[in-house]
């Protein structure tokens, strides 16, 4: 089970034209734990398949910072890598760990707590993304802004959406345009933009007349805007759409990986990029080459820790970089699960 990232709906949102979901953040470490599902509920296994944490929770979420989310009927809450209840359930809703902090909801307003579960910034957000580089973005009076780490706002509501800082600049709107700003608060690339992506290795992908391309931290366009759709940078490469399939680009544009997906995402492990043809899921490697072939119903996670959750005949599964099988879903044999 995953969590869809608070602030990176909004990202949903700006790649809903390409059809991209979720968030382009790989996960933070190496998870020690994964969760599982049996007959509706949930627990926790070790990289080498053994299950630690017994399925007796509503929901569990991946492992941020040494803490997994899991949701019971008293809320959501997280466990310890020894599976042990660290913070209860009682919040009704919560978010992974980023620079030591996790973006809650107590009735219908936001807040931030520590890894003790101690309340550090005091629920009074109508929305919130996670903690990057010191700073958080929040929803005050419908506009954005940010806060730092005590809760302190330094840089005013005034957007109309804003993204999390990324290599020291956050893409934000105001009156439907996309430029990006400084920790100081200030415009440092005009609002120009009809969408806007976080950057990553010095690049941010934009949409200029309905047409996604990358800019420069000067906002110089240096991938000019010819794509269907894209995703940032990870590892050299970016996903890009052209017509209705996807392929990749390295820095220069050059198309790497001939388009002939349905659907692509970025190479978060560094080795291996979901992708999806038909209604089929796998991964390939960075030379475009099948790594683990098409077979699955659903592979909608990246490789962390070394392991990848996929479904296959609707039975849940954990795979490993070579796909095989280390984990599946108790019941009948799935033939031809590796």
């Amino acid at each position: 089970m995953r969590r869809t990232e608070l602030c990176w709906i909004m990202l949903a949102w700006l790649f809903s034209i390409v059809g991209c979901a979720g968030s382009d953040k790989a996960q933070v470490g190496q998870p020690a734990l994964f969760p599982v599902e049996h007959d509706g509920r949930w627990g926790y296994i070790t990289r080498e398949g053994t299950l630690v944490v017994a399925t007796r929770f509503l929901g569990a979420f991946d492992f941020s910072e040494g803490l997994g989310l899991v949701v019971d009927r008293g809320g959501y809450g997280y466990v310890d890598e020894s599976g042990d209840l660290a913070i209860k359930p009682q919040f009704h809703q919560a978010s992974d760990f980023y620079e030591g902090r996790a973006a809650v909801r107590i009735g219908e307003l936001w807040g931030y707590i520590d890894k003790r579960g101690a309340m550090i910034v005091k629920p009074r957000f109508q929305n919130v993304g996670d903690y990057s580089e010191g700073l958080a973005p929040v929803m005050m009076a419908g506009k954005w802004g940010f806060i730092n780490d005590t809760g302190g706002v330094v840089i005013a509501a005034q957007f109309d959406l804003a993204l999390e800082f990324s290599e020291g600049l956050a893409a934000v709107a105001k009156d439907d345009q996309w430029g990006f700003i400084n920790k100081n608060g200030e415009i440092v690339i005009k609002p120009a933009f009809d969408r806007a992506g976080p950057f990553r290795e010095d690049m941010a992908p934009v949409v200029s007349d309905g047409r996604w391309g990358f800019v420069d931290k000067r906002g110089k366009v240096v991938i000019a805007p010819t794509f269907d759709g894209a995703w940032p940078f990870l590892k050299g490469l970016a996903p890009v759409k052209l017509g209705d399939k996807w392929g990749f680009v390295d820095k220069t544009g050059r198309l790497v990986i001939g388009a002939r997906f349905d659907r692509a995402w970025p190479f978060y492990d560094g080795r291996l990029a979901r992708v999806m043809k038909g209604t089929k899921y796998g991964y390939i490697d960075k030379s475009g080459d099948v790594a683990i072939e098409t077979v699955f119903d659903q592979a909608a996670y990246e490789f962390a820790g070394g392991m990848a959750q996929v479904r296959r005949h609707g039975q849940l599964q954990y795979i490993d970089t070579s796909g095989n099988v280390v984990w599946r879903e108790r019941g009948p044999d799935v033939d031809g699960g590796t």
